[in-house]
C-alpha cells in the first residue's frame, strides 16, 4: 500500500525566487518546514509554487468500489526476491543498453512532446540561465558557476554536464552519475518489476505522467529551475499520492516515479509507474484520473490539454495494462502473467518498467559517446544538468519497493 507519509525532499530558493512577472502561478506562496529525516539530514525550509492542500470529503473524487480482495501486509523496505537478498543483479536481464528505449506505456505521435511548445525559439531557451538570479548561488553545483560568479546558461550547463560526467566516468575510484544510474538504479527498478510479478497474484501496471508547460503567459521561457520547482514543489507529491491511495485502497500496490527531461525542450516531467495486485482486472483509468486532476490543480502551468487520456487506458497521460506486455529481450515474447523462466530471472520485465528505467536522466550520455549510436538531442543533457542541480529527488518510490523503498 502506498505510504502517504513519504517525505518530500529538497529545498529551494528564498521567497524572492517566486516573485516573477507574467508566469501562470495559479498558486499561493507558502514556506513549509520539513521535519528532519531519520537518516540524519538537517531540517530545511522549502519554498514552493503549490497551492495549499487539505483533503476533505468534498475534495475527493468518489472512490471506486471493488470486490473484497485478499490483503497482504506491506513489504518491508529491505525485501528482495526470496533467498536472493545478497545475490548480484542479473547482468543479462538488467544491463542498460544504450539506445534501447521500450515504448509501451508512453507514446508520442509528434516530434514535440506534450506541454512543450511547437515551433519554439530554442535559442532563447538555451540563452536562459539554468536558475534565476534570485536563487542563492551556493545552491547551484560548482561546475555550473562561471568564473565571474554567475549561473551558467542552459546551453553552457549542458556542455559542462557532458564534460564533467564523462571525466568522472573515466576516472578510477569515482562513480559518475551515469554509472550510478546504469549499474545501480536501472537494475534495481527492473529487479523490483520482476519481484512484483512474482509477489502479486494478478499484476496490473499503470503509468501516470505529470507534465507542465515551460512557457509563461507572456510566451517567455521559464528557467529550468522554475519548471522543476513547479513540478515538485510543496504539496504536489502528497496530493497525488493521497488521490492514488484513496482510489486504490482495496488493492495492494507499490510505485516508482522517475523524472526525466523532454527531448524537445529539456522540460522536466515525471512518470509514476504502479504495480497493482489486481487478479480480477478491476483497475481502470477511472481509478487514476483523480490523481491526474490533483496534479493539474496544484501544479502551476499544468493543464488538461497536456494531460489527455483514453478511457480504456490505452495511451497518453494514463496507461493501464491489465495484461502487461513484456519487453522484448533474449527472444522472450509474451505477457507478465505468463511465467517465463530462464537462467537469470524467474520473470522477464514488463515493457513499462523497462521504459521507466530507461528514462533515468543520466543514461543518455552513453549514447552520446557511443560511436555507433545516434546522438541524443542536446536538450536531454541540458535537462540532465538540471537533474544534477535539482534540490528535489528525480527518483522516488513507495517504501515497499525492493532496494529502492
Amino acid at each position: 500500500m502506498i505510504s502517504t507519509s513519504y517525505p518530500t525532499s529538497g529545498s529551494v530558493a528564498p521567497a524572492s525566487l517566486l516573485i516573477r512577472r507574467n508566469v501562470r502561478y495559479r498558486s499561493v506562496l507558502r514556506i513549509e518546514s520539513i521535519v528532519p529525516h531519520a537518516t540524519g539530514r538537517s531540517s530545511r525550509h522549502q519554498s514552493n509554487y503549490s497551492k495549499r492542500y487539505t483533503i476533505t470529503a468534498d475534495d475527493r473524487r468518489p472512490r471506486l468500489q471493488s470486490p473484497e480482495l485478499d490483503r497482504r501486509q506491506p513489504l518491508p523496505a529491505s525485501h528482495c526476491f526470496p533467498g536472493s537478498s545478497n545475490r548480484a543483479m542479473s547482468r543479462s536481464q538488467d544491463d542498460y543498453v544504450a539506445g534501447n528505449h521500450p515504448q509501451d506505456q508512453v507514446t508520442h505521435s509528434r516530434d514535440t512532446e506534450p506541454a512543450d511548445p511547437d515551433n519554439a525559439d530554442h535559442t532563447a531557451r538555451r540563452d536562459q540561465p539554468l536558475a534565476p538570479d534570485s536563487v542563492n548561488i551556493n545552491r547551484i553545483p560548482d561546475p555550473f558557476i562561471t568564473d565571474n560568479g554567475q549561473v551558467e546558461t542552459v546551453a553552457d550547463a549542458g556542455e559542462t554536464y557532458l564534460k564533467v560526467v564523462r571525466s568522472n566516468w573515466n576516472e578510477k575510484g569515482v562513480t559518475s552519475k551515469h554509472e550510478r544510474h546504469k549499474s545501480r538504479i536501472y537494475p534495481r527498478i527492473l529487479h523490483a518489476d520482476r519481484h512484483f510479478q512474482e509477489e502479486y497474484d494478478g499484476l496490473t501496471t499503470v503509468m501516470l505522467t505529470r507534465r507542465l508547460s515551460p512557457i509563461d503567459d507572456a510566451n517567455n521561457w521559464l528557467t529550468p529551475w522554475e519548471s522543476n520547482e513547479m513540478l515538485h514543489g510543496g504539496s504536489i507529491h502528497r496530493s497525488v499520492r493521497r488521490a492514488l491511495s484513496y482510489q486504490l485502497d482495496d488493492f495492494d500496490f507499490e510505485w516508482v516515479a522517475v523524472t526525466a527531461p523532454t527531448e524537445s525542450a529539456g522540460t522536466p516531467h515525471e512518470h509514476i509507474y504502479l504495480w497493482i495486485d489486481d487478479p480480477h482486472n478491476i483497475v481502470t483509468a477511472d481509478h487514476i484520473v483523480s490523481a491526474r486532476d490533483k496534479h493539474i490543480k496544484h501544479c502551476a502551468n499544468a493543464s488538461k490539454k497536456d494531460h489527455r487520456y483514453r478511457v480504456d487506458g490505452a495511451e497518453r497521460t494514463i496507461t493501464v495494462r491489465q495484461t502487461p506486455p513484456l519487453a522484448k529481450q533474449g527472444g522472450h515474447k509474451g505477457v507478465a502473467k505468463q511465467v517465463i523462466r530462464d537462467n537469470t530471472a524467474p520473470y522477464a520485465n514488463t515493457a513499462g518498467a523497462k521504459y521507466l528505467a530507461s528514462q533515468l536522466a543520466h543514461l543518455p550520455i552513453a549514447d552520446y559517446y557511443h560511436g555507433e549510436k545516434q546522438t541524443p538531442p542536446q536538450a536531454l543533457f541540458e535537462g540532465a544538468a538540471l537533474a544534477w542541480a535539482s534540490t528535489h529527488d528525480w527518483l522516488r518510490s513507495s517504501r515497499g519497493v525492493p532496494l529502492l523503498g
